[in-house]
Parts: C-alpha cells; sequence; structure tokens
C-alpha cells in the first residue's frame, strides 16, 4: 500500500520510515510526483 501520500496530513515522516523501513525523503527524491 503507498502511504506517501499521508505523510504530512496523517503520519510523520518519522512514522513513515518506521512503518516502511525508509526514508520518507529518499522516497521522494527517487520517485518523482
Amino acid at each position: 500500500m503507498d502511504i506517501k501520500a499521508y505523510v504530512g496530513s496523517w503520519i510523520t515522516k518519522d512514522e513513515y520510515k518506521q512503518i516502511t523501513g525508509q526514508d520518507y525523503d529518499a522516497v521522494t527524491e527517487t520517485q518523482p510526483a
């Protein structure tokens, strides 16, 4: 499930990392919107 859309509104970047094991910033840099 792609949860990037929830960062900033439902979860924080830190929570994203806890859930996915990946840094949110690294994901957004490698996968343009």
